[in-house]
């Protein structure tokens, strides 16, 4: 037979996976190669232990990107481990398995998910030309590819982590209730790894101990993060009623995914809810939640969406008034701004942080002063800010309000209804600097000093390691005062994303300049930093050359 259809005949638990019978058979002694998007770790080393060889390809930032942060770091550990086995293919979405003799096409990932708990096509092919042939193909895109490197897959590994931590509503949106029965499959037991392909039945244990434990153990492999877990759970409640508490959510998340956190449910529920503290500024938010007075999550209608950020578009509004699109100045003290917005201080300190991660704001942050913003004249007003209205008008009348002078012209920002304050040029005064303004001058000049040295040890020397930098920092032309700026600027480079730091096989770091840092906007107070980061950008180009 040339073909056969791979698919679960029978949406009930308790069933062998037909897609792992087909897997192991096309797996088993081959010289084996693994085509997908996104793998399981998990079930991959399934198929490698009973191949004789194998190789990978897989676009390997979607699949990083596809990870929780508990699951990210075995799967990173994964690739690197067999670098010369891996090969990273952009925007790759072919899900192939190849061996010897027989080859699995289909629409399943190789992750646990997609074997046991997806309803999935695929077809086990046994022609010999055509088995070739996709071999054929495999090998061309092999030769087309290269291995991820490590350096830059610690940098990305690092910065998604980050990006989880602060921006949890830009994971995957939600998905649709339905009544569907769900598919529920389970693994080939490895004592019948020499079996052909078939549906014979096994005899299943007669313990109710085990039988409970062994489900337990497989329903929880059903999820390879915990963003699935949350989908099914909300998508479970949702289709049973239409408000329940966070308890209830956390109870229910912890039968599909047995160690779920606290903190795990908290952002897990956040990136579906539309007036969550947490995500009511995501990019890609699932709002099919609203977050009740009474503390209950409830489902989603159109009317209720715009009355729920009624608050934090009065929000926007206040930052639009207080802020500047032209350059950066100190916002009104977090009591201020609680009091005008009606919300508390801790959601002012996290809505900040998100408005500056979308970039709605942009931070001026140098080390020992007080931190400045500015509007970000390029936001595009789109998407989920469309739900703003109030925010928009204001965003469109300081937009048509742009109209500032130069130091010689003399004229002010005005507004659009304010156009009588532009002044006419006035005669200048000598300027008097006071005590402070010369002590904060002074401390701008320290920090751009210090800032451009680091900058030109790490183009010197790309690859420092962190003890080496602070000890070269200590031995550098600096006072004490100086040196200890500096060490700071490494630290403070590093959490905004200057400077990637990776681990080595040591303790140690090891530290290099991201090319793709926006030096002229978030450094508009360094002159000599630019200039030494000029100097790396150049030194960068003319080495790619």
């Amino acid at each position: 037979m040339a073909a056969v259809l791979v698919y679960h005949k029978h949406a009930t638990t308790g069933t062998i996976s037909p897609f792992d019978e087909a897997a192991l058979l096309v797996s088993r002694a081959s010289s084996l190669q693994i085509v997908s998007p996104y793998i399981g770790v998990t079930y991959i080393e399934r198929l490698i232990a009973v191949s004789r060889n194998w190789y990978l390809l897989s676009d390997v930032e979607e699949w990083l990107r596809s990870l929780s942060v508990r699951a990210r770091p075995r799967a990173w550990l994964f690739i690197r481990k067999n670098l010369d086995r891996i090969h990273h293919c952009p925007a790759l979405h072919a899900k192939v398995l190849i061996g010897d003799s027989s080859a699995l096409i289909g629409s399943a990932n190789f992750t646990i998910q997609g074997i046991l708990g997806r309803t999935e096509m695929g077809v086990l092919l046994n022609d010999i030309a055509q088995v070739e042939e996709l071999r054929s193909w495999f090998h061309k895109i092999w030769q087309e590819t290269t291995s991820p490197t490590v350096d830059e897959g610690n940098a990305f590994v690092q910065w998604l982590d980050d990006e989880a931590l602060l921006n949890v509503s830009r994971r995957p949106k939600f998905v649709f209730s339905s009544t569907q029965v769900k598919v529920r499959a389970r693994l080939v037991q490895t004592a019948s790894l020499e079996l052909p392909l078939s549906r014979s039945k096994t005899k299943d244990p007669l313990d109710l101990t085990t039988v409970a434990k062994t489900a337990v153990i497989e329903e929880a492999q059903q999820y390879e993060s915990i963003q699935q877990a949350v989908r099914e759970t909300l998508r479970d409640l949702l289709a049973s009623s239409q408000s329940f508490s966070f308890r209830e959510f956390l109870e229910r998340l912890k039968v599909e995914y047995p160690g779920t956190t606290l903190r795990d449910a908290y952002f897990g529920i956040a990136q579906f809810c539309t007036n969550h503290i947490r995500s009511v500024f995501g990019e890609q938010t699932g709002r099919v939640l609203i977050l009740g007075d009474d503390g209950r999550f409830h489902s989603a209608n159109s009317g209720d969406v715009k009355e729920s950020v009624r608050k934090f578009d009065a929000f926007l509004v206040i930052l639009i008034q207080k802020l500047d699109p032209i350059k950066p100045s100190r916002l009104p003290s977090e009591d201020e701004l609680a009091r005008l917005a009606g919300l508390q201080i801790p959601q002012i300190q996290i809505l900040i942080g998100e408005l500056v991660d979308i970039g709605f704001l942009i931070l001026d942050d140098i080390s020992g002063e007080v931190a400045r913003y500015q509007l970000d004249p390029r936001f595009t007003w789109d998407g989920q800010f469309l739900m703003f209205s109030r925010a928009k008008t204001a965003w469109e009348e300081k937009r048509i309000g742009e109209i500032r002078s130069t130091t010689n012209k003399g004229i002010e920002l005005v507004s659009k209804g304010d156009r009588s304050r532009i002044s006419k040029p006035e005669k200048q005064e000598p300027r008097i600097i006071s005590r402070e303004q010369r002590r904060l001058q002074q401390q701008q000049e320290l920090s751009d000093n210090a800032l451009a040295t680091i900058i030109r040890f790490l183009t010197n020397k790309p690859g420092l390691m962190r003890s080496e930098l602070i000890d070269s920092l200590n031995k550098a032309e600096f006072d004490r005062k100086k040196a200890k700026r500096a060490i700071e600027l490494v630290q403070r480079g590093i959490e905004i994303g200057m400077i990637v730091q990776s681990p080595s096989e040591t303790k140690d770091y090891i530290l290099e300049l991201n090319p793709g840092f926006n030096f002229a906007v978030r450094m508009t107070f360094a002159q000599q930093a630019h200039a030494a980061w000029d100097d790396f950008m150049d030194s960068r180009m003319k080495g790619n050359a």
